[in-house]
Formats: structure tokens, C-alpha cells, sequence
């Protein structure tokens, strides 16, 4: 699943690719659980999606002649916004949330899209920011503003100093952890994999909250705030297998993995290979549970003739 910091990511992309161009199209593919606006500006001709589907899902810009769709499935129109341009686009807070504003016509408009895995979704407000529609079936009243979730507490990577961290360390002393866990509960937009990479970097990675010198704490804020800014790089990113899992990110992690890690152009290249990839491997898995469940009852159906 993509973190804030993946979603800052995809934002400053969205920010430098797509405001000022001209939504030329949108499709939905029910099916497939996938949205996606197709946004003409000065630089070229961009596909925004966002997947939502339990097999794989994330969101991505990546230019319309590297989208591929391989599906009979008819798509449909969404939110009637052919011709609007994109006005503005930002994240909201250090969260998995931004906001796409556009205008069309004298109407000013704005697109929120929950970025949270496969219960994400796309909210289609007014210039008042009441909902006018959502993508998928959510109840809401017509005359009540969008509101946000509630902000998670923690610290600023990008504002982190080894003084903030000492502090935070020192409020949660009573319950000895490992450093991984207090970076990954403590430490905005990272999971478990970035913060054992900054724990790996910080040559702190077996240490305990109750182990943590002066000069660990100092280096570990370094390396913490290092990784949060690789994430507003325009460098290569990779696509690695952690655990039998797909990961993508904007840097080569430590570790003995069973491959190398598979390089891509952007970030949002390597997210969309990672949902193509994991939707496959769902899909033969599904494949081959049926084909167990049906073989089971066939050795059963012969047991009870026999």
C-alpha cells in the first residue's frame, strides 16, 4: 500500500505535469475497480488512475500511451468534467488524501481522492465544498461539506530534528519497543519497511526506544529525514519484493532480497507494475483454489460411489 510520502510523490507530479491542461476524458471500469482522467496540458497527454481493487490497488500518473487496459469491459463517464482544466492541485496534510481543483465553464470544482487502498474513493465537491457525487456508494447529505479525516498525530520527517525525536522518545520511555516499531507508529508516512530502512541506515536496527544514545538519536533523525526527502526526488525508482510482497520506492533498499530490484523511470511507473503484478498473482491464486475445491468434491463424490 502507498504511504503519504508515496502520495507526496504522486502529487508533485500531478502539480508539475497536469495543472493548467485540459480534462479531455474520464473513465470508469466497474470491474475492474478502476478511475481514471485522462488530462491533456503543455507537456503532454497524461492518464491520472486510481485502482481500488482488493487484488491490487494504488494511484499513479503515468503518459497515456503507457496505459494499458486489457479488458471488454465498456467504461463509463464520471463526474461530467470534460473540458475542465486543472487548476490547482495539493496534498492534504502529510496524509494519504489530496485534492484536485478545476474549473469549468464559471463553475469551480474539486476532486478528492482518498488514496487508502481498496476502500479508497473519488469525491466530487462544489465550490463550496459540499459533495455533488462519489464514485462509489457512499452515503452522504448533498448539503454538508466534505470533511476530512482527523489529522494522525506524529512527527514531521521533513521538519524532524534529533531534539524533536529525544522528545518523542522520552514521552513513550515507560514501555521499552524496538526503534523499528516506535519509527513506524511515531514517524508520519512511514510503514514498517521504511522505518526498518532507517533504522538499517542509522546502524540502529536491533536497538531498543530504551537504547537510544545521543548519537543514534542524532544520526537516526539524519537518516529518517534523508529518506522522507528521496520521496521529492525525481531520481529512478524500484520495484522490490519484500516478503513475498511488491514494493515500490524511490531508492534501492538494504537487505538480501531473492531478486534485484526492478527499475523504473518514475514512481508512478513502478506503482502501477506493482498493482498489475499483484492483481495477477491474486488472480492465479483464486484460480487455483477453484480448481482445488472442485477436485476435492470430485475425490469426494468418487469415495462416496466407491
Amino acid at each position: 500500500m502507498q504511504t503519504a510520502l508515496h502520495i507526496r510523490s504522486l502529487v508533485r507530479e500531478l502539480q508539475r505535469e497536469i495543472t493548467g491542461g485540459e480534462i479531455v476524458k474520464t473513465a470508469f471500469y466497474r470491474k475492474l475497480r478502476a478511475a481514471y482522467l485522462h488530462v491533456k496540458s503543455d507537456s503532454g497527454s497524461w492518464a491520472f488512475g486510481c485502482v481500488f481493487h482488493p487484488g491490487g490497488s494504488g494511484v499513479f500518473l503515468v503518459p497515456g500511451s503507457k496505459l494499458e487496459i486489457d479488458t471488454p469491459e465498456k467504461p463509463w463517464p464520471i463526474f461530467d468534467l470534460g473540458e475542465a482544466t486543472v487548476t490547482k492541485v495539493e496534498q492534504i496534510g502529510l496524509d494519504r488524501m489530496f485534492r484536485i481543483e478545476v474549473k469549468a465553464g464559471h463553475d469551480s470544482r474539486a476532486i478528492i481522492c482518498e488514496a487508502i487502498g481498496p476502500n479508497g474513493n473519488l469525491w466530487l465537491l462544489d465550490g463550496h465544498d459540499r459533495i455533488i457525487a462519489t464514485l462509489r456508494h457512499r452515503d452522504y447529505d448533498p448539503k454538508t461539506a466534505y470533511q476530512t479525516h482527523s489529522a494522525r498525530e506524529g512527527l514531521d520527517p521533513f521538519t524532524l530534528t534529533p531534539q524533536k525525536l529525544n522528545a518523542e522518545l522520552d514521552r513513550h520511555q515507560e514501555h521499552a519497543q524496538s526503534i523499528v516499531t516506535f519509527i513506524e507508529k511515531r514517524v508520519l508516512g512511514f510503514n514498517r519497511t521504511l522505518a526498518r530502512e532507517a533504522a538499517v541506515r542509522a546502524d540502529v536496527e536491533s536497538a531498543s526506544t530504551h537504547e537510544m544514545t545521543p548519537s543514534r538519536i542524532d544520526t537516526l533523525s539524519t537518516q529518517i529525514t534523508a529518506l522522507a526527502q528521496m520521496f521529492d526526488s525525481d531520481h529512478a525508482a524500484y520495484l522490490h519484493t519484500v516478503r513475498g510482497d511488491l514494493k515500490a520506492y524511490p531508492f534501492k533498499l538494504h537487505g538480501d532480497f531473492p531478486q534485484p530490484p526492478e527499475k523504473f523511470k518514475t514512481l508512478s511507473l513502478a506503482v502501477v507494475a506493482m498493482i498489475s503484478s499483484r492483481q495477477t498473482s491474486k488472480t492465479e491464486v483464486d484460480e487455483s483454489k477453484i480448481i482445488i475445491s472442485v477436485a476435492a468434491k470430485e475425490v469426494e463424490r468418487l469415495e462416496i460411489r466407491a
